[in-house]
Order: structure tokens, then C-alpha cells, then sequence
């Protein structure tokens, strides 16, 4: 239900990259149009992410590789 708008790629030396997750709601649910008492009825979705970081300079005795973890969350009206 998520994407990201770069899912690979590098980075030049002090360069920066923004990145942009897009929530993609599902079709909603007949059944929750239809009835007024279902109205606004839903779950939370979520999705982690783990952002990897290489290359570069790295210090003797430290991971050549700096993981980060995202949580997305969203709203989905379906029962």
C-alpha cells in the first residue's frame, strides 16, 4: 500500500536526498458506502521500512553500514 518515490540509488559526497512515501488507499469497501452505521469504520496499516546508508569514509572499527527503520502508518476504511 506504500511507495516510495526512490527505492535505489546514490548519493554524491555531502549530498542530501529527500525521499517521499505515498500511501495508495485501497477501493473502498461497498458495504461501508452503503450503510450510515459503518460509516468511518477502519483499520491502521503499517509498514517498516529500513533505510540502508553505504560507501563513503568510514572510521576503522565501526559498520560499513548505517541502517535506519521507518514506520509508515495509515487509516485504511475497510473492516
Amino acid at each position: 500500500m506504500f511507495t516510495c518515490d526512490v527505492a535505489k540509488g546514490n548519493i554524491p559526497p555531502g549530498g542530501e536526498q529527500k525521499l517521499t512515501f505515498t500511501f495508495n488507499q485501497p477501493a473502498p469497501d461497498p458495504l461501508l458506502a452503503q450503510l450510515a452505521m459503518l460509516q468511518g469504520i477502519g483499520q491502521w496499516t503499517e509498514a517498516k521500512v529500513e533505510l540502508r546508508v553505504t560507501g563513503g569514509f568510514v572510521p576503522a572499527g565501526t559498520a560499513d553500514a548505517q541502517v535506519y527503520e521507518v514506520v509508515l502508518r495509515a487509516y485504511v476504511h475497510q473492516i
